[in-house]
């Protein structure tokens, strides 16, 4: 498949920058489209809402391949609003797969949620065949729209990916989104705030940079696609830290004791989750950090720098 030009739609958030800049190392052209004014100048960007762009069509027909970042929701939001997880995210992707299959968009690259999507990973590393037991709606909604995609793939001859992201970190992630386990508990230490556990303190979970992200995402743009392969990948570590191992590693590093608070455990949270990528090491020839926890020392200085 011939690829030249890459769409990141959402790619104002923290994600999308990341994924926009690696692109941009690789020499690969990449615009962003979202609904908030796009400020870095060296990107093409084109700002507008799905629901309400008449201009899409006419913008999706100038590329080959799109990244899709849009989420609206996050677990705890979906478990607040649970109609919010239907109602916005399902019918955006909904229109922008229609709008691209019009317009001979080939491949949509979908960030899906390894994080979530599984359930309760019991203690073993999950794979793409695992079953999947979500627990919240914001999983639900992205385990509905891995199915729409593929079935997109059968229907009309589409190439679309899946990406099954763990838990990301990096420069950019906002501390007062509610996500980024390690961007918040070091900023917190770092104001001399409380850390708030609202889960089990053993919770296990897979992290991963959003550099590595990013290069998955590039990975899987120019992936060849076979079709007797399910496109579905998990991308993280391949490792696991509680939050009790993260908070120490915060602290070691920064040689500040952390101030820890917990506090009753939401029912909507995934207590142990570790990704098995063998097979995106197989077929997209993704490969882990060698040392995880000496990048995520590395992230926890440059927060510490920026301070």
């Amino acid at each position: 498949m011939c690829m030249n030009k890459v769409l990141i739609m959402g790619g104002n958030g923290f994600l999308g920058k990341n994924i926009a800049s690696y692109f941009q190392t690789k020499e690969i052209p990449v615009a962003v489209y979202d609904v908030t004014a796009v400020e870095n100048s060296s990107l093409k960007s084109y700002q507008g809402d799905v629901f309400h762009d008449g201009k899409l069509p006419e913008i999706l027909s100038n590329y080959d391949t799109l990244i899709y970042l849009i989420s609206t929701v996050s677990p705890k939001k979906s478990m607040d609003e649970p109609e919010s997880a239907y109602t916005n995210d399902i019918p955006m992707l909904l229109r922008t797969l229609d709008l691209a299959k019009e317009a001979s968009v080939k491949r949509v690259i979908f960030a899906s949620s390894g994080g979530t999507i599984y359930g309760e990973g019991e203690g073993r590393e999950l794979k793409e065949d695992s079953d999947t037991h979500p627990i919240n709606h914001y999983a639900i909604a992205k385990l509905a729209a891995e199915k729409i995609l593929l079935m997109y793939n059968e229907r009309y001859g589409m190439e679309n990916v899946i990406l099954r992201i763990g838990n990301p970190y990096g420069m950019g992630q906002n501390p007062k989104s509610g996500v980024g386990a390690l961007t918040i508990f070091t900023n917190r230490i770092l104001n001399g705030e409380e850390i708030l556990l609202y889960a089990d303190p053993q919770s296990r979970r897979d992290y991963l940079s959003a550099e590595k992200v990013a290069e998955a995402f590039c990975l899987a743009y120019g992936y060849r696609f076979d079709k007797e392969v399910t496109p579905v990948f998990n991308i993280g570590s391949g490792k696991g830290y509680t939050l009790l191992e993260l908070i120490a590693l915060i602290e070691e590093t920064l040689n500040t004791k952390a101030k820890v608070r917990i506090i009753e455990a939401r029912g909507y949270d995934v207590k142990c989750n570790v990704l098995n990528v063998e097979k995106a090491k197989k077929y997209l020839n993704y490969q882990p950090e060698e040392d995880e926890k000496e990048k995520m020392k590395e992230y926890i200085l440059q927060l510490k720098e920026k301070k």
